[in-house]
């Protein structure tokens, strides 16, 4: 299973938002569920993600079903253009790739172990 997280500075962007998911289902396909959530919950002004899970993906090992190796640039051309952080985590291997569109042109690699957000947004 995998997580894709989009995350965003901006508390109240209902376009973007829209506009996310309608890419993400567009693109990428369905996912099972997805789950919209403020990084400080009390915080009117916090900003938010949004998590897409997939049961059916997977970005490591030898299980069926490989994240297509196209929709790396899909998500980081569109984290450009819409300045928002995009990450993708594995559920079996507890890695994590991030794209920072204000960081560097490249993806980041990190053995994040259990990440509880994402844990928490498949329950």
């Amino acid at each position: 299973m995998i997580t894709i997280d989009f995350n965003s500075f901006w508390k109240e962007d209902d376009l973007l938002k829209k506009s996310t998911i309608e890419f993400i289902e567009t693109n990428i396909g369905e996912p099972n569920k997805i789950t919209l959530q403020k990084e400080i919950k009390e915080d009117l002004d916090s900003n938010y993600s949004i998590f897409f899970n997939y049961k059916d993906f997977h970005l490591h090992g030898d299980k069926e079903g490989y994240f297509d190796p196209n929709y790396w640039g899909l998500l980081k051309n569109f984290s450009k253009i819409n300045e928002i952080y995009v990450l993708v985590y594995d559920h079996d291997s507890k890695i994590r790739y991030g794209y920072w569109y204000d960081e560097g042109d490249y993806w980041v690699y990190e053995n994040i172990g259990d990440y509880k957000p994402y844990i928490d947004s498949i329950n």
